[in-house]
Order: structure tokens, then sequence, then C-alpha cells
């Protein structure tokens, strides 16, 4: 065989190989442990369960308009297990468990659909770790998420965009779990909100997007609430009352609770506020073990004119913590801050609590709240401990450089 033909031959063999590559990666591309083996033909991996990671690591990427349907689809196991759905790809079945034992496993959906299934569990074993990832304008659609369902595990929801529909989503379901679901965008729609059942820590951060639920329950463990920016809004009551520590912290974005607030009746429960614009539509509620927290933050200082917490009604124990924050403020302050406003008469026994402003000394300034109506406001006239040493530098080297021209 001449040389240019062996050319010609190897070259046609690299072709056809990358070719084939290529048509398989456009339907089910998979490497390591997938069972059973997706089908090199056709739109359609039908099958009872799909296993991917189960006895060693395993990855499977669906592209084009392609499709899978199974009742379970368990990610992870001995090895570790990674699922991506692109382009128009999508999923329905029965259960999709992502981190089934313990070993890691990721599902990132950057299709243009989406999936539908009646049970989501992401982190489901004892040591598994799950990672669940919207990337794209999709939707994932189920009857309940759980995030971290069992002792020890750890499941992890991460949404930059696309559509969250479900009855109910769970976050650090059981003892000694850790779960947590980050917002950057998008739009989760829930019926009911669980954090910390049991002794569970539970986590929900919204950075951007919406997040619309008709309930939400904190339980036992560690539940926690926090909103920096996007909007987060509940029909129902919301209580952080039986929590061993439940926090609700707003540092930006809207809060619109349409019922009651009630903070620390039985366990501690905390709303801490530093920014953005919270609104009870009923009553706030602070009993002997809740927590009321106002900061003020140079870097993200509140719109003086607008109240931080408005609420319809208002019941405060006396018995409660209420905390005036300002260790973070770093540039000298002279203003007013409306911090509550109440629609209803507020009692003259609640006006007279007294708030522990924190942060300051009497050498850097002063703070002091006021009620005026049924609005609460706080007189900041503060100059902090760095500024105050370079304002007395300063006078120093002037009154030298005056000596000097005497």
């Amino acid at each position: 065989m001449s040389k240019s033909l062996r050319v010609f031959k190897a070259s046609f063999l690299l072709g056809s190989t990358l070719l084939c590559a290529t048509a398989l990666s456009a339907q089910f591309a998979y490497e390591g442990d997938v069972t059973p083996t997706p089908p090199t033909s056709g739109e359609l991996f039908d099958t009872a369960t799909i296993a991917i990671g189960q006895n060693a690591n395993g990855a499977l990427t669906v592209s084009g308009t392609h499709t899978i349907t199974c009742d379970t689809l368990q990610m992870g196991g001995v090895g570790n297990g990674t699922l991506a759905l692109n382009n128009s790809a999508s999923m329905s079945g029965k259960s999709l468990i992502v981190g089934n034992s313990g070993a890691s496993s990721t599902l990132t959906f950057s299709s243009t659909s989406g999936a539908s299934f009646s049970s989501i569990t992401v982190g489901s074993a004892s040591g598994a770790s799950g990672h669940l990832v919207m990337e794209s304008n999709n939707y994932v659609r189920g009857s309940t998420l759980t995030v971290s369902s069992s002792l020890g595990g750890a499941g992890k929801v991460t949404v930059n965009n696309g559509t969250l529909s479900l009855f109910s989503l769970n976050i650090g379901y059981s003892a000694a779990a850790t779960g947590s679901v980050t917002m950057n965008g998008g739009t989760i729609s829930v019926t009911f909100l669980s954090l910390s059942s049991a002794t569970g820590t539970g986590k929900l951060v919204v950075n951007s997007g919406s997040f619309k639920t008709v309930g939400v329950q904190f339980g036992q463990g560690n539940g926690q609430i926090e909103i920096n920016g996007g909007a987060f809004s509940s029909s129902s009551a919301v209580s952080l009352n039986s929590a061993q520590n439940a926090l609700f912290k707003v540092t930006g974005g809207t809060v619109s609770l349409g019922s009651t607030l009630s903070l620390g009746v039985s366990g501690n429960g905390e709303l801490y506020i530093s920014g953005g614009r919270t609104t009870v539509g009923g009553q706030l509620g602070v009993s002997q073990h809740g927590k009321l927290t106002f900061a003020i933050d140079s870097a993200n200082l509140p719109n003086s004119s607008e109240a931080l917490l408005s609420a319809n009604s208002l019941v405060l124990d006396a018995a409660g913590t209420f905390i005036i924050d300002l260790n973070n403020i770093s540039d000298p302050l002279d203003t007013s801050f409306l911090l509550l406003e109440v629609t209803q008469d507020v009692s003259q026994d609640i006006k007279n609590i007294v708030w522990d402003i924190i942060g300051i000394t009497g050498a850097e300034g002063s703070a002091y709240t006021q009620w005026v109506g049924n609005s609460l406001f706080l007189h900041v006239n503060v100059i902090p401990e760095p500024a105050c040493t370079a304002m007395l530098a300063g006078l120093l080297g002037l009154c030298v450089a005056a000596r000097r021209r005497k």
C-alpha cells in the first residue's frame, strides 16, 4: 500500500470515528458507570430504573430534543454520578435522587425544556452529597423536593434561572442533615416550605429572583431564611417559635408576609433587618425567646424616608431581646432612620421598651430611639473611632502648624 493511500485511509477512519462520537454526543453521551446502557439511536431513553455512578464514577449528557422517561433515576453510590441536560432535552418519572449514598452527585439543567418528577431528593443518604443546578430558562416540577433527607446527608440546590414549581420544599429534613437552596435568579413557587425538620440545618438564600410560598414552617433544628435581593412572599402565617435557632434575615430586596409573623414563643427566633423592605400584613409578635434586630451598615445604608419594617399591629414582650446594631458604621453619620411603622395604635408599654444599642461608645457619638405616633425612629450622630482619631490628628497638625508660624 502506498504512503498516500495509508494516509488517506487513516484520515478516513479518524473522521468516521469523530463523526460517530459527535452523533452519539447529540443523543445520549455517557462514560463510566451508567446502567442500563443508553440507546445509540432514537430520541427516547425509556426504562424502569436508571443508575449513574452506582458502582463506579458515571456521567450522562442528554442533548438535542432527546428525552429520558423512567420510574426511578438515581445518581451516586460507590462512585460519583453526573447528569447534564442541554439544548431542549427533557426528562420525567416518579423518583429522582441526586446523591444516593456516600458519594458526590451533580445534576445540571442547561436545557430550555426541563424535568417533571413526583419526588425529588438531593442528598438522600448518610454521607452523600448532591447538587441540583438550574441554569437556563427551563422548568423543574415535582410534588416534593427534599434537600438533604437523611442523617448526615448534604444537599444543595442552586437556581440561576428558570422556574421550580413544587407542592412542598423541605430543606434539612433529618437529624444532622444539612441542606441549602440558593437563588440567583429565576422563580421558585411552592405551597409549603419547611426548614430544619427534626434537628437538621436548612437554609434558603435569595440573592435575586422571586420566591413565593403559601406557608412556612421552621422545625426543631437550625433554620434560616436570608433575603439579600429579589423578592420573597408568603401568604400564610410565619412562625419562628419551635426551632433551636430560627433566623429570618433581610439585607435587601422585598419581603411580603400576608399574615402574622411570630418570634420566640418556645424556641429561639430572630428577625434581623439591615436593608430592603419587609412588610407584615398581620401582627408582628416578639415573645420572651424572640429577638428583633435592626442593623445599620455604612456599606448598605437604608433609605431614611422608608421604614425598614412595616406591620399592621405590634405585640412585644418586654422579656424579649431588642437590639440596634451599629457595629458596621465606618463613616461619620448624622441622620435619622425610620425603623418600624405600625398601622394600628402601639401601646405605651411597647413604647417604653428599652432598645439595646450596640457598636458605639460615648466618645464616638450618640444614638437613641424615638416613637413618633406609631413609628419608631433611630437618631444617629456618630464619628467612628478611626475617623475620630484621624480628625484629632488633623486638629493637632493644624495647631502645630499655627504654633510654628508664630
